[in-house]
């Protein structure tokens, strides 16, 4: 049930990655899209609006300096009729007013006011003379709207509306700024400039600024997303098709991809490309002492989808002819986690490696030779080889005699499994016989004179060689291996193996399992004596 449930739970999740991707990815597109069609948008017309104030200015500026030279400019009907001929042929200029003692007496386009219109007081100072007002109205319910008005001296100048004003009424917000010593809001949205002139209008809509080089006067426009959106929903719809398809698409691909990278193939090989394994330590303990006299060094690979047993990566090693990458990989790796360890005594601690039948070459003993495990006096190598037909009585022979020649102890893994030659164990340089524990977990001493365990003393006696038992796990199996002689054993009864930093504080702890045995025996004898008073 739970693989079942692991599995549903990583195709949901795949399915989940891949529709956020392809969302991601089309919210991206579609994003930079419209921020890109609805900025060259604003900015043109933002450009345009600059524009069109600077001609207005121009124009304003080329009127007052042409009426200047005017006398006896008044509110009379020739004065009247000549500002009218100015608005006539300036674009964007909608009217003209003289000032009178207190205030605009008269334009061009009406007549002479009724009474002079006072100026407000909420001006826009941009000149020692010149005054913007955003809403100029010189007589309240005249049936004529207010509009920008530029004052300079004696004449007034009234502004037609800009198109964006017209535009901008449905669309989006705008504003222009008189920015020196501002910024003042000449005309539309107060405040737009200051909120999005640090470029944080993102969140609300598509802003665009622009500034004009010859005044100090700058134009916002910002569309809101609302407004984008219904504006571009046809493209929208588009989008959300292509991020079903995308979907599927991803969905698929990435699906495929997991599966491909997480088969044990693809893992062991990446592992040994990132360096990815580690080492665990387990004891190998001198049965008549009772100490701990050395240890297997066993790779472990343990990535993002879990551990991976050497069962499984070990054949991935061998089928792509990397043995020497990995076993100098990981002999390196159980060194470097080893190298704090405190041994004293006279014995040197063993230390014990796994390596493949296809390691004893030239280039391994060349490897061995200079490595520093080599020079530690601290350190008995041993390394320990499977028996493999697919070695010639005279490789073996040759190498383990090298291995041995420059100090390296050569032990027979898993004996009594698979391939066994009895010859060679005479005739090859070899110090241990490592007894498979599927010929020690099942014995106790009751059978283990009619197992076939029982004839492997005898063996190692003939060949010169001492005995490692594997597969201890409990006092029956240790009681069976003791009583047959056998020097040294490992397994779980001893302990699990362990990564490096508890592995040496187990050794410094100076653990005695024959201490722990005698200890155990005491209390069981104690208790069946006070059984026997309670009797």
């Amino acid at each position: 049930m739970r693989k079942i449930a692991y599995a549903t739970l990583k195709t949901v999740l795949i399915s989940c990655s891949a529709w956020l991707l392809a969302a991601a990815l089309c919210a991206v597109v579609g994003y930079l899209y419209l921020a890109r069609d609805v900025s060259l948008e604003n900015s043109y017309l933002a450009s345009q609006t600059i524009r069109d104030i600077e001609k207005i200015s121009s124009r304003i500026n080329s009127t007052s300096m042409a009426l200047a030279g005017v006398e006896n400019l008044s509110c009379s009907s020739e004065s009247r009729r000549i500002l009218r001929g100015y608005v006539f042929v300036n674009a964007g200029i909608s009217d003209i007013g003289i000032y009178g003692k207190e205030g605009v007496a008269c334009t061009a386009m009406t007549d002479v006011l009724p009474e002079e219109s006072i100026d407000p007081e909420n001006f826009i100072p941009v000149s020692e003379k010149g005054r913007i007002w955003r809403s100029r109205d010189l007589i309240e319910n005249d049936g004529i709207d207010p509009s920008l008005a530029f004052s300079n001296g004696k004449l007034i100048y009234f502004v037609e509306p800009f198109p964006i004003e017209e535009r901008g009424r449905t669309r989006f917000l705008w504003e222009f700024v008189y920015t020196n010593g501002g910024p003042f809001t000449i005309s539309g949205s107060d405040g737009l400039y200051r909120k999005y002139s640090d470029g944080s209008g993102g969140r609300h809509g598509i802003v665009s600024i622009e500034c004009s080089n010859s005044f100090n006067i700058c134009v916002v426009i910002m569309i809101p997303w609302e407004a984008i959106i219904a504006e571009h929903f046809p493209i929208l719809v588009v989008l959300s098709l292509i991020t079903l398809l995308l979907g599927f698409w991803f969905s698929s691909l990435i699906r495929w991809q997991v599966n491909r990278s997480s088969t044990a193939a693809a893992r062991s090989l990446a592992a040994i490309n990132k360096r990815a394994f580690h080492c665990a330590y387990q004891p190998i303990v001198d049965l008549e002492t009772g100490h701990i006299a050395g240890c297997e060094v066993l790779a472990r690979l343990e990535d993002r989808y879990g551990p991976l047993s050497p069962a499984e990566f070990i054949p991935v090693v061998a089928r792509n002819n990397l043995m020497n990458e990995f076993s100098k990989m990981i002999f390196d790796q159980a060194y470097s986690g080893i190298r704090e360890l405190k041994v004293t005594g006279r014995k040197r601690f063993k230390l014990s490696f796994n390596i493949f039948p296809s390691n004893l070459n030239k280039e391994m003993v060349s490897f061995f030779q200079s490595h520093p495990a080599l020079a530690d006096e601290r350190l008995q190598i041993c390394l320990e080889v499977t028996e493999d037909s697919s070695i010639s009585e005279h490789q073996y022979r040759e190498f383990t005699e090298q291995l041995n020649r420059i100090g390296i102890e050569v032990s027979v893994d898993d004996f009594g499994t698979g391939y066994g030659n009895m010859s060679r164990l005479k005739s090859a340089f070899l110090s241990y016989l490592k007894v498979d524990k599927s010929l020690v977990s099942h014995l106790t001493p009751g059978n283990v004179k009619d197992s076939l365990t029982s004839y492997i003393p005898l063996i190692a006696d003939n060949a010169g060689m001492q005995i490692v038992a594997e597969g201890i796990e409990t006092e029956e199996n240790l009681a069976a291996i003791r009583s047959l002689q056998i020097r040294f054993g490992q397994g779980y009864y001893f302990s699990r193996p362990l990564p490096p930093a508890d592995f040496i504080d187990l050794v410094v702890s100076g653990k005695n399992w024959a201490e722990q045995e005698q200890k155990s025996k005491v209390v069981e004898l104690a208790a069946k004596a006070k059984s026997r008073n309670d009797h």
